[in-house]
């Protein structure tokens, strides 16, 4: 369900922001993604040195990204061109986090400032 979620937002051209609670599961999803031939990123520990280019990608038109919970608190994620128009940044939580807070964070990464978005969780 959660990769059927993605592909549809993605034929949409609405940004999404994967959070997984691991660096495992965010490459298993990331295989499952490949398998499909959904174009993305990822964002854990391995990849911290590209944080700040894959973040500054987040937000654009039809991207997908995966993250651990690298990509929550003081993590501003920019919309793109168009991207209002395809309903904003989605972020799909694919489990709750042991501390709602980190969900909170996660969630807080879309429909800010009056910008529109959505978020699910798993």
């Amino acid at each position: 369900a959660i990769i059927e979620d993605i592909i549809e937002a993605n034929k949409k051209g609405q940004p999404v922001l994967v959070g997984t609670v691991s660096i495992e599961r965010s490459e298993y999803l990331s295989s499952l993604l490949k398998k499909r031939g959904v174009n993305h990123k990822v964002l854990n520990a391995k990849y911290h040195e590209q944080e700040a280019e894959i973040i500054s990608h987040a937000g654009e038109l039809g991207s997908v990204t995966i993250a651990t919970n690298m990509a929550g608190r003081g993590t501003d994620i920019k919309l793109g061109e168009g991207v209002k128009e395809s309903g904003g940044l989605k972020i799909i939580g694919t489990e709750r986090h042991e501390s709602r807070r980190i969900d909170n964070q996660l969630r807080g990464r879309s429909g800010r400032q009056g910008d529109p978005g959505e978020s699910v969780f798993y």
